[in-house]
C-alpha cells in the first residue's frame, strides 16, 4: 500500500535525489503535517494490526525489551495518525515503504538455523545469500538513507509548527505531536542499533562462506 501511494512523497523524492534529502520549502510544512490523504488511513489500519500481532508474538516468544518497546511505540503512532489524525505524508514512508525491508527479512528468517525451517539454509545456500544481500541493501537504502533524510524533514516540520503555534496543533493533536516525536526518535535510534547488528551478522555470514 505504501508503494502504491509513493506519489504523495513526490516532493521528497525530487529533493532527495537532487541533494540527498535537503529540507524542502518550509512554507509547505503544514500540508505535510496536516493534510489528509485517503491512502494514509488504510496504511495506518493495516500497520496497527501488524504491530498488534508483532507485540503478541514478542510477548509470547519473549523477545528482547527493545522489540516490545518498538511495537508499542509504533502502535501508538499508528493509532494517533488515525485519531486525532495527522502526518499522513510521513505515514506513507514510515509505515508503508520502509516495511519492504521487513518483508524481505521475513523471507530470510526461514533460513535461520534456530528459528527458521530446519536444514533450509543448507539445502538452498544460494537463496539464503541472495535474500540476505537484498535485505542488507534494502535496509541501508530504506532504513538509513531515506529514513534519515525524511526524519530530518519531519522534525523540521514539527518544530516549525510548534514555533508558529499552528492553528491545527491544538488539544489531542498537540499532545500526540509531542509524543509521536519521542516515538520517532526512539524508533530511529533502534534503526541505528539494528544497522550495526545487520552488519555484524552479514560479516559473520561472509566469514562462514569464506568471503572474508
Amino acid at each position: 500500500m505504501g508503494w502504491r501511494a509513493r506519489r504523495i512523497l513526490g516532493e521528497f523524492w525530487a529533493e532527495f535525489w537532487a541533494s540527498f534529502g535537503r529540507y524542502g520549502a518550509s512554507g509547505a510544512y503544514d500540508r505535510r503535517l496536516f493534510q489528509y490523504h485517503p491512502e494514509g488511513a488504510p496504511i495506518l489500519v493495516f500497520f496497527a494490526g501488524f504491530q498488534l500481532k508483532n507485540l503478541a508474538d514478542s510477548l509470547a516468544w519473549r523477545d528482547g525489551p527493545e522489540f516490545v518497546a518498538h511495537h508499542v511505540f509504533a502502535l501508538f503512532s499508528a493509532g494517533g495518525g488515525l485519531v486525532p489524525g495527522a502526518f499522513h505524508f510521513y505515514v506513507v514512508f514510515y509505515m508503508g515503504i520502509s516495511e519492504i525491508s521487513t518483508g524481505i527479512l521475513c523471507l530470510l528468517a526461514n533460513f535461520d538455523e534456530d528459528l527458521g525451517v530446519a536444514g533450509m539454509g543448507e539445502a538452498f545456500p544460494a537463496a539464503k545469500v541472495i535474500l540476505g544481500s537484498f535485505f542488507l541493501v534494502s535496509f541501508v537504502v530504506l532504513r538509513v538513507f531515506l529514513w534519515g533524510a525524511l526524519t530530518r524533514w519531519y522534525f523540521r516540520d514539527i518544530m516549525t509548527a510548534f514555533r508558529l503555534n499552528h492553528s491545527k496543533l491544538v488539544g489531542g493533536r498537540r499532545t500526540f505531536a509531542w509524543l509521536n516525536s519521542v516515538s520517532l526518535g526512539f524508533v530511529t535510534l533502534l534503526q541505528v542499533i539494528w544497522l550495526f547488528e545487520v552488519v555484524r551478522v552479514a560479516k559473520l555470514e561472509m566469514e562462514q562462506l569464506g568471503w572474508l
